[in-house]
């Protein structure tokens, strides 16, 4: 993890998108945050211990799109992303109609917003506001490997 400072900046722009319009000035405490997306060897465990099943770590709103998600096309709630599953024991991705092993460095991908929420409150985490996103890549420079 790294630590940013407070700080206030300019968030927004009055020129180029207009759902960034206005561009105005945001103060943000210091944070917290990590250095690197969380991986899906970090992220295993979650769902291995259960973490789908668990309503206390998950929004009323999260919960409900686990209750009515479908996966390959079978509405039932969900015990695990969608696009991954288990083959001779080992966790597996689908890629491109493929089942292929999944990596645990790999960053975890193509995940709701639920299900991130309810990561970080497995984890004892939480997501960054928006200001803050903006605020860390501002500041941090080379300590991230985001969009690596």
């Amino acid at each position: 993890m790294v630590w940013i400072p407070a700080g206030t900046f300019q968030m927004g722009s009055d020129h180029h998108y207009p759902e960034e319009a206005p561009a105005h000035r945001v103060a943000v405490a210091g944070f917290w945050i990590d250095r690197a997306p969380v991986t899906w060897g970090r992220y295993l465990p979650f769902i291995e211990d259960g973490g789908y099943e668990r309503r206390e770590l998950w929004t009323p709103a999260g919960w409900s799109w686990r209750q009515r998600a479908s996966t390959l096309g079978v509405v039932a709630p969900l015990s695990r992303p969608r696009h991954l599953g288990r083959e001779d024991g080992a966790w597996c991705v689908a890629r491109f109609g493929q089942w292929e092993p999944l990596d645990p460095a790999a960053p975890a991908v193509h995940l709701t917003r639920h299900e991130a929420e309810a990561w970080c409150r497995w984890a004892g985490r939480r997501l960054p506001t928006e200001a803050e996103w903006v605020h860390a890549a501002q500041q941090g420079g080379d300590a991230f490997a985001w969009g690596q």
